[in-house]
């Protein structure tokens, strides 16, 4: 499988995948010497004019046949081209009306989702990029404002209802307030899937944004073995370059806002509370399998383990909401292949309900729970 740096690479390697039959290639390969054929190159130009809406030539695909120089062209024209939606088709082949919608970790990027696939879930995959990331606009500051923005986008480009949403950490609380707003508007929405999002108040304490961003550039030099010198963002970047950490295209007026889009996404975080009541269906994932606890369980049911954690979203999430609990690491949580195993069961078990439920009033005939609501 190739490795990805940026979102743009993800993407282009998503088609290369798909036209060319398999995931034997890396970044800095040539298209042409991969199997790349004329049949092969009319199908990659044609997915980057349907998935970024440029029209790139023969030519221009000859001049950058890598996957990370493809990329980096991508990228300047997105930059170039201004203010954008901040929703993405995932590329991939499942077809179907309803993609799953997932929003960004606190990075800002849906750079994870080669671990969350369409054949994995069983339908297409919306992914939703924080404003402002790529330079193309003026990044948000509040939860609010981002679920607002990426509401407005999901329509812009065509997602109907009914809505099925999910998220991890930070993302989890943007789809939370996503369910929420589009429940006030009276609109749909059948799923919403949060992977172990934090309790906000309100009150937690954070840095400022300069040593958020600087935190964050510690992070990532730890993360890919490169010395991290402060107040050296330059000098960074280039070590991360290097070691294959950022793509060898990203400036530092580029890199500096990724860092910036970190550290708002984090401050935002901090800020938000928690106080509306979902009710809409919902599934609640946590690495928090602890001795005496059942795997899956109802929200209401397991409010009697005096869970903290669990108590505290009992507040504001549907008694029925179903806990689905597994053994792994916070971080590793969202890519774990249970984790794929439930996303494609809940997600199409919650549509499959909400369409009924729907049915079921149009005939005026009562309905109750089925499925996981039913029988945990």
């Amino acid at each position: 499988m190739f490795r990805h740096t940026d979102f743009h690479e993800l993407q282009v390697g998503s088609m290369w995948r798909e036209i060319l039959g398999t995931e034997d290639f890396h970044l800095h390969d040539d298209f042409f010497e991969v199997g790349g054929d004329e049949t092969a190159t009319t199908a990659l130009l044609s997915a980057i004019r349907r998935v970024f809406a440029l029209d790139p030539s023969v030519e221009q695909l000859t001049a950058a046949p890598t996957i990370a120089r493809q990329a980096a062209r991508i990228r300047a024209a997105v930059r170039s081209r201004g203010p954008g939606p901040t929703a993405y088709r995932m590329y991939g082949r499942v077809q179907g009306e309803h993609p799953l919608v997932c929003t960004s970790t606190r990075d800002g990027d849906v750079i994870s989702f080669q671990q969350i696939r369409d054949v994995d879930v069983g339908r297409p995959v919306v992914g939703l990029r924080s404003a402002g990331i790529d330079l193309e606009d003026v990044p948000l500051t509040t939860i609010e404002d981002m679920a607002r923005r990426h509401i407005a986008d999901l329509d812009l480009i065509g997602v109907p209802e009914p809505f099925a949403l999910c998220g991890f950490s930070h993302g989890a609380l943007v789809a939370f307030e996503m369910a929420g707003q589009l429940e006030r508007a009276g609109r749909s929405v059948a799923y919403v899937g949060l992977f172990e999002p934090f309790p906000a108040d309100g009150t937690e304490q954070v840095a400022d944004i300069p040593e958020l961003m600087n935190e964050r550039l510690e992070e990532l030099c730890a993360m890919y073995e490169v010395e991290y010198v402060p107040d050296r963002l330059d000098d960074c970047l280039e070590r991360l370059k290097e070691s294959t950490g950022v793509p060898a295209g990203v400036s530092p007026e580029l890199f500096r806002r990724r860092l910036e889009v970190f550290a708002l996404n984090v401050k935002a975080l901090s800020h938000y509370r928690v106080e509306a009541r979902l009710t809409s269906r919902t599934f609640l994932y946590t690495s928090r399998n602890s001795e005496g606890l059942d795997d899956v369980t109802r929200l209401d049911e397991a409010v009697s383990t005096r869970n903290p954690y669990e108590a505290f979203w009992a507040r504001h999430l549907p008694p029925q909401t179903v806990i689905r609990r597994q053994a792994c690491e916070h971080r590793l949580l969202f890519g774990t292949p249970t984790t794929r195993t439930f996303l494609g069961e809940d997600v199409a078990w919650a549509l499959d309900d909400h369409e009924d439920r729907h049915r079921r009033a149009a005939r005026g005939s009562p309905s109750g729970p089925s499925g996981p609501f039913a029988t945990i």
